[in-house]
C-alpha cells in the first residue's frame, strides 16, 4: 500500500479498469495466462539488453534509487538500456515470484534527457509498475488470436481497453510529476523531446505554442482518429499535468 501513489492515481482510469475486471472476469483469464506463459518478457530483456549496475552506470542507477525513494516505491526493480535511437522507455512487471521488475530505457532517451527529465520518465514507469498496468495489458495475449491473426477479444472490450490504455498514461504521468517534486517544466520538456526526437539545440521549448495544438485538435472534423493511438496526444498530457 502506497498512500501517495494510490491517492494521485487518475480516478477515471482506476474506475474503468476495476469495472472491466469485474464485468468480464478478467482476473481468472490473466492469472491463467501468467501461470502458463512463463516470464517471456523478462527473459527477452535479460537476453537482449544491458543491465545497468552501480558500477556500469552509477548516475542512472542513482537516479532510479532517488525516484524510488521520492515516490515510496520499494519493490525490487532493475534498470536496463537497449541500443535504439528512438526516445522511449517501458516497464516490465515481475512475471514470477522472485523476479524483479524491469525498467528499460532506449539509448536515444538516455542521451537526450537531463537528470530531471529522466526522473520524470523513471517515475512514469514506476507508476505503471505500482498500478499493475502490465496485467491488464496482457489481455490480448491471454485471449490469443484466431486463424486469421485477429484478436479473439470481443470488440466492445477491445475498444474499452484502448480507452483505458490512454487513461493509464495519465496515471503514470502523475507519478512522474511526483518524482520531480511537482515541477511541471521537466515533464513538459521530456514530452517535447519524446514527441519531436529533438533537443534544445533545435527547439525552443515554448509551452504556450505547444498547447496551441489543443485548439487544432479540438477543431478536427474526425477526432475519432485520436482514439487509434495507444497514448493520449502529447498536448493533452501536458495540459492534464498542468491541471
Amino acid at each position: 500500500m502506497n498512500d501517495l501513489l494510490d491517492r494521485i492515481r487518475f480516478a477515471p482510469e482506476r474506475v474503468l479498469i476495476d469495472d472491466l475486471f469485474s464485468r468480464y472476469d478478467l482476473e481468472k483469464l490473466i492469472s491463467h495466462y501468467e501461470a502458463t506463459a512463463g516470464p517471456v518478457a523478462h527473459e527477452y530483456v535479460l537476453g537482449t539488453q544491458l543491465r545497468l549496475t552501480p558500477i556500469l552506470a552509477p548516475r542512472l542507477v542513482s537516479l532510479l534509487d532517488e525516484v524510488c525513494a521520492a515516490v515510496g516505491f520499494t519493490e525490487t526493480t532493475q534498470l536496463f538500456v537497449q541500443a535504439d535511437p528512438s526516445v522511449n522507455a517501458m516497464a516490465i512487471h515481475s512475471q514470477a515470484e522472485g523476479l524483479p521488475h524491469m525498467v528499460s530505457l532506449t539509448s536515444g532517451l538516455v542521451e537526450m534527457m537531463s537528470d530531471d527529465e529522466l526522473r520524470f520518465v523513471l517515475g512514469h514507469e514506476l507508476g505503471h509498475l505500482h498500478y499493475r498496468h502490465y496485467r491488464a495489458g496482457v489481455i490480448h495475449l491471454a485471449v490469443g488470436e484466431d486463424e486469421e491473426g485477429n484478436s479473439r477479444l470481443p470488440g466492445l472490450l477491445s475498444r474499452k481497453m484502448e480507452s483505458w490504455e490512454r487513461l493509464a498514461e495519465l496515471s503514470a504521468d502523475r507519478v512522474g510529476f511526483a518524482a520531480v517534486g511537482g515541477k511541471v517544466e521537466p515533464a513538459i520538456t521530456a514530452f517535447f523531446k519524446m514527441a519531436s526526437g529533438l533537443g534544445p539545440e533545435h527547439l525552443r521549448f515554448d509551452v504556450g505554442a505547444f498547447l496551441s495544438q489543443l485548439e487544432d485538435l479540438q477543431s478536427l472534423q474526425r477526432r475519432e482518429v485520436l482514439a487509434q493511438f495507444s497514448h493520449p496526444v502529447t498536448p493533452v498530457r501536458v495540459r492534464a499535468l498542468q491541471l
